[in-house]
Formats: C-alpha cells, structure tokens, sequence
C-alpha cells in the first residue's frame, strides 16, 4: 500500500536524488510526473485539446491559461511590428518578440552546431540525431518525426485515402 505524503512531508523529502533520467536527452528529476511531462516534449504528445479552437498542449495548465483567451472579453490587443502576430497580453508579446525576432538562439544542440531561439524547435531537431520516427503512414513504409509532415506525405502520395466530406 502507498503512503500518502502530507505538503510538510513532500517539502522535507530529499530530492537530491533524482531517480527519473530522459535517455534522449538527459534531464533528470525527482518526480515521476515531471518525468512524464518532460518526455512529452520529444514524443510530441499533446493530450490537452481546446473544444474551441484546436489549440493543443502537453500541460494542462496552459490549456486553462489558453481558455481564458477564449472566455475574457480583451479589448486592448498587442500587435507585432515585424509580422502579422498580435497577443491579447504583454507577457505572449514579450515571449514572441523574443523568441522570432530577437535573433538570438538560447538553445544549443549538443551533437551538432544547430542553434535556436525556441525549445520547440530544439526539441524537432533532437529528432534527427535519435532517430525517433513517431508517425507512420498506414499505406506504405515511411515513418516520420513531425505529424504535418506525415499530413503531407499522405496528401501528395496517397490521395485517394482521404476521405471526403460530405456536404
């Protein structure tokens, strides 16, 4: 039977030890769920779907964040002054302007000189060096590492496939 820990007993637990390694890329943590969240970001997994718009995540703290969007009424908009991108906050200018336009690149690739401003796009990239192929194309052999990819593929290559939406 698993003891149930109380807040006081979670704080003094030593987490020093972390038990919970990524083989991919090496992130180590003490929490088997932030272990899980953590692996999300190379499988691509994003269970977290808005019924509004399609909008996806892997955490669901940012799908509450993101519905807010939705349901507050924002009157004031931040528009971008190098592309068509605006923002109902300050905060999401502020992380876009860095991120597209700052020209700099945080994230660095350990196995080659590949360097970018976003964790997204690292973590697309790691993808070449694993060799980690996700999405599989039911009608023949070719496996891909982005979805919209393999979207792609099945457009240009098996169209028939497709279904057609009645009207």
């Amino acid at each position: 039977m698993k003891k149930s820990l109380s807040l006081p007993d979670i704080i003094s637990v030593d987490h020093s030890e972390k038990p919970y390694a990524c083989d991919v890329c090496g992130y180590k943590t003490s929490f088997h769920a932030s272990f899980l969240l953590h692996m999300t970001i190379h499988t691509g997994e994003k269970p977290h779907c808005c019924d509004e718009c399609g909008y996806k995540t892997s955490i669901k703290m940012n799908l509450a964040r993101h519905k807010k969007s939705h349901t507050e009424k924002k009157t004031k908009r931040h528009y971008c002054g190098d592309c068509d991108y605006s923002s109902p906050t300050v905060n999401n200018m502020a992380r876009h302007r860095n991120d597209r336009h700052s020209g700099v690149k945080r994230h660095f690739c350990d196995q080659c000189d590949y360097s970018t401003a976003t964790v997204n796009n690292m973590a697309r990239h790691r993808k070449t060096h694993t060799g980690d192929k996700p999405f599989a194309c039911g009608f023949c052999d070719l496996r891909t590492t982005r979805k919209e990819n393999m979207v792609k593929h099945i457009k240009k290559h098996h169209p028939d496939t497709i279904p057609v939406e009645s009207e």
